[in-house]
């Protein structure tokens, strides 16, 4: 058997004697879906899913679950326990603590498209809180690349902070080290983005804006997390 998602266009032409499919028209679709602080309440078949994770492709990840989980006769009270009971991974909308009554979280997108979904996740989540988007950008090839994307990557943020690139050793080109992130921070149409250096400056600004009831959102794959977890 093989178990897809309806909805992805490319696996269109994949041909197979038995398929199961999940999506928005597919033999596991979802309704009645609710997005509330920190959860979102959708029903699959008749079971009423509560998934503390948020955007639309968790709710994809836990329809392929149900899915797989139905069809091996894993019992539906077991099937929303677990998904009840799920967290999240490890960075990956991952809260990773509070200061004061602000909440810090750490995200592992470092593209410009994950960068939006994370920073809308984010509003639906917590739609009463401000959002503080910490972003290390990831190789400088990339940053260059992707430097108009990226800039426009933002605007749900109520504050951007950009942390100075992270050099990934053995993948870098010498024609792009050049770039920064201040050319990044030039290129937003924000009101309110900062540059940082290093670490120090981001806590020098995190300091001097002295956040209240807000999300601060530590985005990236470099060494960005090490920051989040220590503050």
């Amino acid at each position: 058997m093989l178990i897809k998602n309806s909805d992805d266009k490319d696996s269109d032409s994949i041909k197979f004697n038995n398929i199961l499919t999940f999506g928005k028209k597919g033999d596991y679709s979802f309704s009645n879906l609710q997005v509330k602080p920190g959860l979102q309440q959708f029903k699959v078949q008749d079971i009423n899913v509560d998934l503390h994770v948020p955007a639309e492709f968790n709710i994809y990840n836990a329809l392929a679950s149900i899915a797989v989980a139905d069809k091996l006769g894993v019992n539906k009270h077991q099937i929303w326990n677990s998904l009840n009971e799920f967290k999240g991974t490890w960075r990956r909308f991952e809260l990773v603590g509070k200061l004061k009554n602000n909440l810090i979280i750490s995200d592992y997108a470092h593209h410009p498209e994950s960068i939006q979904g994370l920073l809308r996740a984010t509003k639906d989540f917590y739609p009463d809180k401000k959002i503080i988007a910490i972003f290390q950008p990831h190789h400088h090839n990339r940053t260059k690349t992707l430097l108009k994307e990226f800039a426009k990557s933002f605007y749900i943020a109520d504050q951007v902070i950009i942390n100075e690139i992270y050099k990934v050793s053995g993948r870098e080109d010498k024609e792009y080290e050049s770039v920064s992130s201040l050319d990044l921070v030039k290129a937003m149409h924000h009101n309110k983005k900062y540059y940082a250096p290093d670490f120090k400056t981001v806590r020098e600004i995190i300091k001097e804006i002295n956040p209240v009831n807000t999300v601060l959102v530590f985005i990236g794959a470099g060494d960005i997390d090490n920051l989040a977890r220590d503050i």
